[in-house]
């Protein structure tokens, strides 16, 4: 008589992630942007930018830097920012995305460009901005619902444009 013995193997695949997450941010193509934001992590390249540094950012000064255009979600991974500083510089337009994911941010300064431009619902997403300061640009007309402003923001010198 023989015996038989049957094995059997069941294999469960289950998807594996590395806990260990990609936590360098290539900031190379944000320009100006990116030199400061590694400036201020202290990161040898931008192409190697903790993006836990980033996160820990809550201040950005970027005036007069001759800043002409800003590309949509310059800013993404400053998640704790508070308070961007971008003014006297070139600045003609505003678009819905440049400002996207700054959900802490609360106090923008545009002054001081040539911003003729503010896309529709621009700071729509931006809810917990607080004040934003429009002075010196070439806007001609402006209203809070076309911004996406929260009627609590204040906002600057929208008197002192053209």
């Amino acid at each position: 008589m023989k015996s038989s013995f049957i094995i059997v193997f069941i294999c469960v695949c289950v998807g594996i992630s590395s806990s260990f997450a990609d936590t360098f941010v290539d900031i190379c193509k944000r320009g100006r942007i990116g030199l400061k934001i590694k400036q201020i992590t202290g990161a040898a390249s931008c192409k190697q930018v903790s993006s836990e540094k980033m996160a820990e950012i809550n201040k950005l000064s970027l005036e007069y830097e001759d800043i002409s255009s800003i590309g949509d979600y310059a800013f993404s991974g400053l998640i704790s920012l508070k308070e961007i500083n971008l003014s006297s510089n070139l600045l003609k337009s505003i678009s819905k995305h440049t400002f996207a994911g700054l959900i802490s941010l609360e106090k923008i300064n545009l002054s001081y460009n040539d911003i003729s431009n503010i896309e529709l619902n621009a700071f729509q997403d931006l809810t917990s901005l607080k004040e934003i300061n429009l002075s010196y640009n070439l806007i001609e007309s402006i209203s809070i619902s076309e911004l996406g402003l929260s009627e609590n923001v204040l906002i600057r010198g929208v008197a002192i444009n053209p």
